[in-house]
C-alpha cells in the first residue's frame, strides 16, 4: 500500500521463522525495517534480530498475528519490537469475529495508528491525512475482551494437545513434530508436522481428505505469490527452505474442544494413508 518492495528473507528449517543470519546479506540503503513473524505463534530470534536492526537503524514491525500470549525468554509476544500487530481472525486462539490490535510503546506511532483507523481523523469532521475504516464494533471488542480473560486456559489446552499428539506421532519415522525452543511459550494456533517429501505428505493428504479430516498447507511461499511475482518477477530459488519446507509441511486438526479420541483418530488415519 505504501509502494514499498518487500525484500523476503529465507527461514529456519526447524522452527520455520524468520532466519537472523541470512538478515544482513538483504538489507540495502533503502532498506526501512525488519518485519518477523512468530510461525504458528512460537516467537521469532528476537534478540538477534533487534540487534541487526539497532546495527543499521531499521525499525521492527513484529507480526504477532498467531502470537497472543506466547513469550520469548520471559517476555510477551507484541513487545519485542518497536510496533507490533496481532490478527483476531477465527482461526486464532483468540478472535473478535474478525479484525486485529496494534500495539506499541511509541507515543508517535500510537496517535498516527488512531488517526489511520478514523478515516485519518486527528479529531471529529478534521482530516489530517487519508485513512480508513478500521475502527472495531463494540460488540466484537466485547467478544475480545471476554476471550482475553481466558486466553490463559486457551493455550495451556493448545499445549496439551500438542503434547499428546507429539507422543501419538513419535513412532513415525517419516514426520516430524513441532520443534519449540526451551525458551519459547508457543500458542500452538497451528500444529504443523514436516514431511519426508512432497509424495507422502500429497498421500497422506489426500488419504485424510476422503476420511473426512481437513488439513492445511500452512504455508505456500509468501515470495511467489501472484501478487509479488506480477509485480517483481518469479523469485523461485531464491528461499529454498521455504520452498522445500512449503512442499513436505501439513497443518493438522487442533483446537482447544479437541478430545484424546479425535487425536487418536487423526494419527491412526495418518498411519493408514502411509500403507
Amino acid at each position: 500500500m505504501q509502494n514499498a518492495k518487500p525484500v523476503f528473507v529465507d527461514i529456519e528449517s526447524e522452527t520455520f521463522n524468520l532466519d537472523p543470519l541470512k538478515i544482513e546479506s538483504a538489507i540495502s540503503s533503502k532498506t526501512k525495517a525488519i518485519m518477523p513473524i512468530h510461525y504458528a505463534g512460537q516467537p521469532c530470534e528476537m534478540d538477534a534480530i533487534n540487534e541487526i536492526a539497532k546495527k543499521h537503524d531499521l525499525y521492527v514491525v513484529e507480526d504477532a498475528a498467531p502470537a497472543v500470549g506466547a513469550t520469548y525468554k520471559g517476555k510477551k509476544a507484541g513487545t519485542l519490537g518497536d510496533i507490533a500487530g496481532f490478527s483476531f481472525f477465527p482461526d486464532k486462539n483468540m478472535t473478535t469475529g474478525e479484525g486485529g490490535m496494534i500495539v506499541t510503546n511509541n507515543s508517535e506511532f500510537a496517535e498516527q495508528c488512531q488517526i489511520l483507523k478514523k478515516n485519518g481523523a486527528s479529531k471529529r469532521y478534521y482530516n489530517t491525512s487519508i485513512g480508513w475504516n478500521f475502527k472495531m464494533p463494540d460488540i466484537n471488542a466485547a467478544l475480545g475482551i471476554s476471550q482475553l480473560k481466558r486466553i490463559e486456559s486457551i493455550i495451556e489446552r493448545k499445549n496439551s494437545c500438542a503434547k499428546l499428539y507429539d507422543e501419538l506421532l513419535s513412532t513415525i519415522s517419516e514426520i516430524t513434530v513441532p520443534i519449540v525452543k526451551e525458551y519459547n511459550r508457543t500458542t500452538y494456533m497451528l500444529y504443523s508436522i514436516l514431511i519426508k517429501d512432497n509424495k507422502l505428505r500429497e498421500k497422506i493428504r489426500i488419504g485424510l481428505e476422503t476420511q473426512g479430516i481437513e488439513t492445511r498447507i500452512n504455508f505456500p511461499p509468501m515470495h511467489l505469490q501472484p501478487a509479488y511475482t506480477d509485480k517483481f518477477g518469479d523469485a523461485k530459488g531464491n528461499l529454498p527452505i521455504s520452498e522445500d519446507i512449503s512442499e513436505r509441511i501439513l497443518g493438522l486438526p487442533i483446537f482447544i474442544n479437541m478430545t484424546q479420541t479425535d487425536q487418536e483418530l487423526v494419527v491412526n488415519a495418518i498411519k493408514e494413508s502411509m500403507n
